[in-house]
């Protein structure tokens, strides 16, 4: 009689064990699903971003198969970017360049840049880049290289604690365009 009254005595303590490790071990698995469901929500972000970056390039450069007219104001601002240096070479695709030689000359007389500036067709642009070289720098405006500045605003704003948005990283200059300027090294 005093064994079993020593072992039921024993039951509740063992089984208050028993279920403290039983809980802990729930509490490791809650904590890997969060931390899993974490690491898919960011890689499925980062897909996302990925193909919206990859759908756009290619909306882009179909438009401006059908209409390249939009890369003058992209050369204009990239020319305005550049405003000392004496002499610019502007390269754009051959596709461009034929298609906008013309608008792009008449556009460079109104701007009054047309002595210092050389228009070319560049073979190894895709259609839709731009890139204009001065003898101090020059003026990246590769489609790429634009979605990639596009890509590294949401990155920074991925990577800002949250809140009401009012520390939010000033990704354009002044004017509400980016600032595409490339220095020589």
């Amino acid at each position: 009689e005093e064994g079993v009254a020593a072992g039921r005595a024993e039951l509740p303590w063992q089984e208050a064990e028993s279920l403290s490790g039983l809980v802990e071990t729930l509490e490791k698995s809650l904590e890997g699903v969060a931390r899993l469901r974490r690491d898919l929500l960011e890689e499925s972000r980062e897909t996302s971003v990925e193909l919206a970056i990859a759908i756009a390039e290619r909306l882009v450069r179909r438009q401006l198969a059908i209409d390249p007219t939009p890369l003058v104001a992209v050369v204009k601002r990239a020319l305005e970017t550049l405003p000392d240096e004496p002499k610019l070479r502007v390269a754009l695709s051959s596709e461009d360049f034929e298609a906008l030689q013309l608008g792009l000359a008449e556009e460079l007389a109104s701007f009054g840049a047309t002595g210092g500036v050389a228009l070319e067709a560049a073979a190894e642009l895709a259609r839709g880049d731009v890139r204009v070289l001065g003898d101090r720098g020059g003026v990246d405006a590769r489609l790429p290289t634009l979605l990639a500045r596009v890509r590294e605003g949401l990155d920074a704003l991925r990577d800002m604690p949250e809140g009401d948005g009012t520390d939010a990283p000033d990704l354009a200059s002044r004017d509400g365009s980016a600032d595409l300027r490339e220095e020589e090294a």
